[in-house]
């Protein structure tokens, strides 16, 4: 087949999913743009018409806690908070109604601010638009320590589709040391509701992500997080990396600390088998804790963890893969800060437009947006990916331009 006649069968293709998602309605919105977003993906497309599969929105910048380890907590984010009007501390009525426009389409839409969701304005309006769309794709990130009964039953009639509640230690003392100002039996007894709700409603949602942050201060909890998930109703316990924001937290970083890191994933891995909880281990954490090993121990290391709950070396080995191969955010994901940046995910530095003063059509296929899909497809590693903890950098130490 000729190259011409191969994209003009291509054209038919996308024309066709372009259609069904044109007509499509409720739930089948999503289904209908992810077709579209994955076949432009393998068509090599850098200007989409579908819209991202993933989103995630910092709708606010407001918190009940004052976790030691947050940039939100900083003396230098504290003084930019002190400076901005109440108004600028949430998402504008601009970026609100895009965000509300977008909603019907990705898989996941969670709502993953720098505070805590609960207390953003709007909150029960975007509940409300998403119950009304039947989109079921509706997530969000929480401390848990606002939910009460009250809200719990909100969620579960609101049709929250998943919760990411963060908690980061069994033992109530090394909670309340990281998460400053919150007590894990808030956090317990707004899990009792949660589920105490999904019973009385006879409601699959909400299904929930216990999220830890590991350094040292906790990570020897690790292992124990895997009962409190499963005694608190948790589908998956996501193992995650904290990264250094506070330079008083920087002895803490597990970096500093690899080999009690392994012991304890090992421990972890071991713990969760033959339970109903699936383990992840964050790809940031890891790429710290098979970096520097020899290949006989790296084997050592998968044999360690062979057939656990979520083998933390899967996937780990990017080697001869394309930049594409390693990393599709650039074309299905798009993170929507607070200020309104718009950027393909959170860990870059770029941002690919601001939705105060650009429509997200032409953030999502604007200058910045397609030129870093060129990148990838020119395996080329933007300025903005290097030196990160991510898949990208992955294998790359020391050879990118």
């Amino acid at each position: 087949m000729t190259s011409a006649l191969r994209e003009a069968v291509r054209a038919v293709k996308r024309a066709r999913l372009e259609s069904h998602l044109r007509q499509a309605t409720g739930e089948d919105i999503r289904a209908a743009n992810s077709n579209l977003n994955w076949r432009e993906y393998w068509h090599r497309r850098v200007e989409l018409r579908s819209k991202p599969r993933l989103m995630q929105i910092g709708t606010n910048w407001t918190c009940n806690l004052k976790c030691n380890f947050c940039r939100l907590t900083l003396d230098s984010t504290q003084k930019e908070m002190k400076a901005k009007p109440p108004r600028e501390l949430e998402i504008s009525d601009r970026v609100f109604d895009t965000v509300m426009e977008l909603m019907p389409y990705p898989e996941t839409i969670t709502l993953t601010p720098l505070g805590e969701p609960l207390l953003y304005s709007k909150f029960g309006r975007v509940l409300e638009r998403h119950r009304e769309i039947g989109s079921h794709n509706l997530a969000m990130t929480t401390n848990a320590n606002l939910i009460t009964d009250e809200r719990a039953r909100m969620l579960v009639e609101g049709g929250m589709n998943h919760l990411f509640v963060s908690v980061d230690s069994n033992d109530p003392e090394v909670y309340a040391s990281m998460r400053v100002r919150g007590e894990l039996g808030k956090v317990e007894s707004a899990m009792d509701s949660i589920n105490k709700w999904k019973r009385k409603l006879n409601a699959p949602r909400p299904t929930m992500t216990l999220a830890s942050t590991f350094m040292e201060r906790n990570v020897r909890q690790m292992p124990g997080m895997v009962d409190f998930a499963v005694r608190h109703g948790f589908e998956v316990y996501s193992v995650q990396l904290m990264e250094v924001e506070n330079p008083e937290l920087e002895e803490e970083f597990l970096g500093r600390h690899i080999d009690l890191t392994r012991e304890m994933v090992i421990e972890t891995m071991k713990r969760a088998e033959g339970k109903p909880v699936r383990v992840h281990i964050n790809i940031a954490l890891r790429n710290l804790m098979t970096r520097g090993l020899s290949l006989p121990e790296r084997r050592r290391l998968e044999q360690a963890t062979n057939g656990q709950a979520d083998d933390p070396m899967a996937t780990v080995s990017t080697k001869g893969q394309t930049l594409m191969e390693k990393c599709h955010y650039p074309w299905y994901f798009a993170l929507i800060d607070t200020d309104g940046d718009c950027r393909p995910c959170c860990w870059t530095g770029m941002t690919f437009g601001n939705l105060n003063d650009l429509d997200f059509e032409d953030i999502w296929n604007g200058e910045n947006a397609v030129g870093m899909r060129r990148d990838f497809l020119n395996n080329h590693i933007p300025k903005a990916c290097q030196n990160k903890h991510c898949r990208v950098d992955l294998d790359h130490a020391g050879t990118m331009e």
